[in-house]
């Protein structure tokens, strides 16, 4: 398709024998910062109107020839100065002789621009430094009567450009005056720019009509005016505290952090963000900081909030959330690892509850139990079938945990489909490896996996049945098993625990987390590693006594 230029009036084409470049009409760019869009909505619609072409819209192809621009391409979106923010030279509609004028008259005017622009901030910085140094007088007598403090504002205010509209004129009044000193606005060279300049002499009677005068200004004009952009950076100030992703908003109010996070306390959160914090990789493009990034990343796991809704919350679109949930997930994947961890026989023994000791003596290691998670239905006909649960009637994947008596978890097996039984799941899990011989496993019904623990000289208890048995045998089963099964079902009820806990492990998972493109692990298995290791930073449910 060849290449041409949408300047009516136009014929150059795309040669490769004529350098020449050819530029596509600037998109309006919603997915970033508002100032970015309404600079680039702006941009678009300037380019359009310069053509001037009735009844027509740019299509996605439509481009413009270097010889439009007066230095052969486009300026910077930000740099609305320059003439080359939208096509300026050779356009339809121009008479000959604006046609023939100099490109670098544009440019020298360009730059002049630039200069005033600068002068105007350097002058209202300047007034803003200046104005916390000038006392504000008691009354107007006493400001009257030091001149000295007049001819020193006078001094300091000579060797400033202020900026129209900083100092608003008074009318002149002849009752109560209250500065002898008079300001003077004059006309420099460009009929643009405009300086300010202090005298101490009285205004003369006859005055340039060029001149614009400002008489009787008090002092306490500057004050209130700066006092005035104080009070808003302050409101402003006080509206980013009391944001929820900041991290003023989370001290001394630890039923917030517990709310959003998840955590018990604010100082756990700043532990845990801390020891992340290193491999936190913060960008200017996510426009967050990294204890917002990571705040973003727990009210998704804690509340199970939309990435719509976390986007608005944040000020970032639905795409960077998105982004910045999985970089966090990978990286809180990486560094918690270490909480969720096999320990030693002794260490096992030295944190084993009482109950638990005087029932099982010091041979229990572990108990187990499997959890089952909703999931969308999949599209491929093998995968629905492997992901089915006959128990929920909906397709799930299944996780085996194994927990220690005090209520530590232990071991977090992969994603297996919901089809899979819970024997089949701890055999191939890798859960039976870690067994010692003389272990004691406690595991709940379903559980049939004794001959494979036996292999490992390692020993399984399952709660029995008392159907069909008389009562006076069930009476006993009872006094046995009764100081055991309300700690027996705390530890068991852990994984519910951390589901309540974590509303996202309750939640219906999207198939796009239940794989991973890059042969590392699936989201689904980083996101309930985490959980897991946040639920063993809090405090246990399972007394020691």
């Amino acid at each position: 398709m060849v290449t041409t230029c949408a300047v009516k009036g136009c014929r150059n084409r795309a040669d490769p024998a004529v350098k020449r470049g050819f530029f596509l009409f600037p998109k309006i760019r919603t997915r970033e910062c508002r100032r970015t869009e309404e600079f680039s909505r702006r941009r678009r619609e300037t380019w359009i109107a310069r053509l001037d072409r009735k009844d027509w819209t740019p299509s996605q192809q439509s481009r413009v020839c270097s010889d439009h621009f007066v230095q052969g391409k486009p300026a910077g979106l930000f740099d609305t100065n320059n003439p080359d923010w939208a096509p300026s030279l050779k356009l339809a509609g121009e008479s000959a002789q604006k046609r023939k004028a100099s490109p670098t008259a544009a440019c020298v005017r360009s730059s002049r621009s630039c200069k005033r622009e600068r002068r105007r901030m350097t002058a209202a910085e300047s007034l803003l430094g200046l104005s916390r140094d000038i006392p504000e007088p008691a009354n107007d007598a006493e400001a009257k009567a030091d001149p000295e403090t007049s001819g020193d504002l006078a001094a300091e205010m000579e060797a400033v450009k202020v900026p129209n509209g900083i100092i608003s004129p008074l009318e002149q009044t002849e009752e109560r005056p209250v500065c002898d000193s008079t300001v003077k606005v004059e006309e420099t060279e460009r009929p643009t720019s405009e300086s300010v300049t202090s005298t101490t002499s009285p205004m003369p009677s006859e005055q340039d009509p060029s001149t614009v005068q400002c008489a009787n200004t008090s002092p306490t004009c500057f004050k209130h005016e700066c006092q005035n952009l104080e009070r808003k950076n302050i409101k402003r100030k006080g509206l980013m505290k009391e944001d929820v992703t900041s991290e003023d908003s989370f001290k001394d109010n630890d039923s917030k952090v517990t709310y959003y996070t998840g955590l018990p306390s604010f100082k756990i959160l700043m532990v845990v963000f801390n020891f992340v914090k290193l491999y936190i990789h913060e960008t200017g493009l996510v426009g967050l900081n990294k204890f917002q990034m990571l705040i973003l990343t727990l009210i998704r796991l804690r509340l199970n909030q939309s990435l719509e809704d976390l986007g608005h919350r944040f000020h970032v679109s639905q795409a960077t959330a998105s982004q910045v949930f999985l970089r966090i997930i990978h990286t809180l994947y990486i560094s918690l690892q270490g909480f969720v961890v096999w320990p030693d026989r002794e260490e096992l023994r030295k944190t084993m509850p009482v109950t638990f000791r005087q029932q099982f003596g010091c041979k229990l290691a572990v108990v187990v139990d499997c959890f089952e998670m909703s999931i969308e239905r999949p599209s491929d006909l093998l995968a629905r079938a492997q992901t089915w649960s006959r128990h929920k009637h909906h397709n799930t994947v299944k996780y085996l945990i194994a927990t220690a008596p005090q209520g530590s978890i232990l071991f977090i097996s992969s994603a297996w489909g919901g089809r899979a039984s819970d024997k089949y799941v701890t055999t191939n899990s890798g859960l039976l490896d870690k067994l010692l011989p003389g272990d004691l496993v406690l595991a709940s019904r379903g559980f049939e996996i004794a001959e494979n623990a036996g292999l490992m000289c390692a020993e399984v208890n399952i709660p029995c049945s008392t159907e069909g048995k008389p009562n006076p045998m069930i009476h006993e089963i009872e006094i046995t098993i009764a100081p055991v099964r309300m700690h027996a079902e705390r530890i068991i009820g852990l994984t519910s625990c951390a589901r309540s806990k974590f509303a996202i492990l309750s939640s219906t998972i999207p198939v796009t987390l239940l794989h991973s493109d890059t042969g590392d692990k699936p989201v689904i298995d980083k996101i309930v590693s985490v959980c897991c290791a946040l639920t063993n930073i809090c405090e246990s449910p399972v007394p020691f006594n």
